[in-house]
């Protein structure tokens, strides 16, 4: 499974708000992988792109 993801992430910093945009990447997951385990690792993925933008 593969998908295009465009990272945002909206903070406070002194008193407004700021939108960061990220560059922008395909996310990609195996297929054999049940339910559980694959939201698990979409999950991860996306959290740290998410935590990149933000730090």
């Amino acid at each position: 499974m593969e998908a295009g993801i465009l990272p945002v992430g909206i903070v406070e910093a002194e008193g407004r708000l700021q939108l960061k945009v990220g560059v922008p990447y395909q996310l990609t997951v195996p297929e054999a992988l049940p339910p559980s385990e694959l939201d698990l690792v979409i999950r991860k993925q996306v959290m740290g792109k998410n935590q990149d933008l933000l730090c």
